[in-house]
Order: C-alpha cells, then sequence, then structure tokens
C-alpha cells in the first residue's frame, strides 16, 4: 500500500494505488473502483490522468477503500483541498495545512525547502559567503554585511538552514562556503513562497531609494502605452537582458567578488486589459 505521506497529489496517490492493486487483484478495475466509491468509471480515469478533480465530498467514500485512519483521512482531504488550490493564497493555506499533518520527519525537509524564500537574507547568506570569510564564530558582524542589517540570531538562524539544505558546507579550515547544490522552483508547492520572496526584495528596492546611495543603484521606470500583442516580445527582451546580467558575472575572475546585488524586473499592466479583437 502507497505511504499517503510520501505524496502530495492526491491524483498519483490513488493512481499508484490503482497500479498496486491491479498487479495483485486482477479483477480489480476502474469500473470496480468506482462501484466501491460510488463514482462512474469514467470520473475515475480522468481524476488519474490528472484532467478532473475530485471535491471533498467526493474524496470522503476512499477512506474506507483505502483503509486510512483519522489522522490519514485528514491528510487525504487536505491533498485534495491542495490539488484544488488556484491562487498562491489558497496554495500556501493548504499547502502548511499539509505540512502540520504530516509526521514530523517527512515534513522538516519540506519545511526547510519552503522557508529558504520565506526570507530575502536566506538567499543573501548564501551569495554573501561566496566571498565573505565567515567560520561560525560572529554572526553579529556577518547581519551588519547585509543591507538593511539583520540580527545575529537572524544570520545564525539563516545559516542554520543554509546547512540543513546542503546549500552551504564547511571546509578543511573551518570556513563556511556555498556549495553547488540548489533548489528546483518548479514545484507547485514552492509557488507561494516564492512570491513572498519577490514581495520582500521588491520592498528592499523601494527601500534603497532612501538608504542607498545613488551611486551604488540603478533604479529606473518608464510608463508606456502598449500593443498587448507585443508583450511576448517585451518578455523576451527582458529574458536576455537577465541572461546578459547573469554572463557578466559567470565571467568574471575567481575571488574577485566584493558585493551581493539583487536584480528586480518588474512589467505590470496600469489599465485594465483588452480583450483581444478578433476583428482585427
Amino acid at each position: 500500500m502507497p505511504n499517503i505521506y510520501d505524496y502530495l497529489d492526491y491524483q498519483a496517490y490513488l493512481k499508484d494505488y490503482y497500479t498496486e492493486q491491479k498487479a495483485v487483484h486482477k479483477h480489480f478495475s476502474y469500473r470496480y473502483m468506482g462501484q466501491k466509491v460510488g463514482l462512474d468509471h469514467s470520473v475515475i480515469v480522468k481524476v488519474m490522468q490528472a484532467k478532473r478533480h475530485l471535491s471533498r465530498e467526493q474524496i470522503l467514500p476512499f477512506v474506507q477503500l483505502l483503509k486510512l485512519d483519522k489522522q490519514e483521512a485528514e491528510y487525504l482531504l487536505a491533498l485534495v483541498d491542495y490539488g484544488r488550490a488556484t491562487d498562491a493564497a489558497e496554495l500556501k493555506i493548504t499547502f502548511e495545512k499539509l505540512l502540520s499533518l504530516r509526521p514530523t520527519e517527512q515534513s522538516s525537509i519540506l519545511m526547510e525547502h519552503y522557508q529558504y524564500f520565506q526570507k530575502w537574507y536566506y538567499v543573501a547568506l548564501r551569495s554573501l559567503l561566496d566571498y565573505y570569510p565567515f567560520y561560525g564564530d560572529n554572526y553579529e558582524a556577518l547581519g551588519q554585511q547585509l543591507r538593511p542589517i539583520i540580527s545575529g540570531n537572524e544570520a545564525k538562524t539563516g545559516v542554520k538552514l543554509l546547512l540543513d539544505l546542503g546549500m552551504l558546507k564547511i571546509n578543511d579550515e573551518g570556513r563556511y562556503i556555498p556549495t553547488e547544490a540548489h533548489l528546483s522552483t518548479g514545484e507547485r508547492w514552492l509557488t507561494p513562497a516564492i512570491q513572498q520572496f519577490q514581495k520582500e526584495t521588491i520592498l528592499l528596492s523601494s527601500q534603497a531609494l532612501e538608504n542607498i546611495a545613488r551611486e551604488w543603484r540603478d533604479i529606473s521606470t518608464l510608463t508606456l502605452s502598449l500593443d498587448s500583442s507585443a508583450l511576448e516580445e517585451v518578455r523576451q527582451v527582458l529574458k536576455e537582458c537577465r541572461q546578459s546580467i547573469v554572463g557578466i558575472v559567470d565571467r568574471m575572475p575567481s575571488g574577485k567578488t566584493d558585493a551581493v546585488y539583487q536584480l528586480n524586473m518588474q512589467f505590470i499592466p496600469l489599465t485594465k486589459i483588452a480583450p483581444p479583437n478578433k476583428g482585427k
């Protein structure tokens, strides 16, 4: 029987359950499964193909079929809520509910990945330690390297998280240095965390207007009217700009780094978006 706590996708869980049962019991079919839970077999097929969702009411009969205990049943309902979430706010609430229901040992790794994007300075600390010599002895001094300054406790929490994620290591001299490890940002459950990170860095840009001298920053704005059909072309230009900047960084000689910068790009509509004119 698949362990439900290994899943963040109830459709994948049901599909693996079906595959396992079919291998053991030749009579087990979509029609048989549908009869057990009061659904047409065509609905079962579409759910397992991720072509439709079940409601909380529709998932309840599966609790008995899957022989779930009370805690597991609550987790299954939470999986359905998470699967049906349509915006970042819902994703955040339902994902955090899933974490609270998972056994500690199975939720800790996901929580650490989730937390990485919750504070701007976790990401900044990793880049800072690429050149700043730190040996785990003065977290106050480490925090004072960032702008805005963070406390010693905040710096210590960030370093511990980076170590736990394998994104930092301690070399033979006792220095804390970044590893090559990276987090995939493609996971659905990371969406609200990444949006939180983006909100924080956008706020930092706003604060920089007053807190950072002009010679150390570059902030510009452009308001324009645009044919919406050119949106993808503008996005491509922004993408090429980001890639060019990354190329500049990649070409820097090793050991030349002496600062951490944040680059944000925002391109947003300021008016109601007109529907496409099919008569054009």
